[in-house]
């Protein structure tokens, strides 16, 4: 969809908390930024992942037109297939062919055939490579915005139990209903670091307003910055 050069300096970045579901994705004027499984749905603008399984699924799965941004994700020759350490389960996608790429975590390794003539960036974000998707993609948006969006943000919405809070809960990739990614994932995940990664947001990016969008209450410990506002999804509505 073509893009209102008037709105290109105001970008949404979607993520997938619970709320975003009142939302017609498609309907929406502004850049966008979508983060891991929401290419199921919608493709937009930029598809940001730094997660082993959703890059892996990403690249085997997407059809769209969507700018590609990856955190890790080096092609290597299958010469060497092999010869690297790896992590059970091993997860391998795609068929053997001239190029793979391997990323290891303690919870499995992810090798997946490059058999597919599709574009990808490597995020470079200098102190932030172990950021999550979302607060990652906000960080890329602030970079080339006034304004920004967090759609499907749902800060706090479930308090610090780190109970999922997610619209693809229970499928690939995503940790079941009911249970916290605390179980599954690294510190990465835990409420604590993830309310730091924003913080640095709206410190680093002091002239760009970052907009929460819905999810419940705004959250107490952003009150203190200027440069963040709340607004219920019903008002996003009126302006997207």
């Amino acid at each position: 969809m073509k893009k209102n050069p008037k709105t290109l300096f105001q970008s949404v970045v979607i993520g997938n908390g619970k709320s975003r579901k009142q939302i017609d994705l498609a309907a929406i004027r502004h850049r966008t930024f979508g983060c891991n499984a929401v290419y199921r749905d919608f493709s937009p603008d930029v598809l940001v992942s730094v997660d082993n399984g959703m890059m892996q699924e990403i690249y085997s799965e997407y059809t769209g037109n969507a700018s590609i941004q990856f955190r890790v994700w080096e092609e290597l020759p299958a010469d060497t297939y092999g010869m690297f350490p790896t992590t059970e389960p091993l997860i391998v996608r795609g068929e053997p062919c001239a190029n793979y790429t391997l990323n290891g975590a303690p919870w499995g390794t992810h090798i997946t055939w490059c058999d597919k003539d599709l574009e990808i960036d490597r995020i470079v974000l200098p102190g932030c490579e172990d950021w999550s998707t979302g607060t990652t993609a906000i960080r890329l948006a602030a970079a080339e915005s006034i304004r920004v969006y967090l759609l499907g943000f749902d800060i706090g919405a479930d308090g610090d139990s780190g109970v999922v809070n997610n619209v693809y809960a229970g499928t690939l990739n995503y940790v079941p209903e009911g249970h916290s990614a605390y179980e599954v994932y690294d510190r990465r995940n835990s409420a604590e670091n993830w309310r730091s990664q924003h913080c640095r947001n709206f410190v680093e990016f002091p002239s760009v307003h970052f907009v929460i969008v819905g999810g419940g209450l705004k959250p107490e410990w952003t009150d203190e910055y200027r440069n963040v506002s709340y607004i219920s999804v019903d008002s996003f509505k009126d302006i997207m």
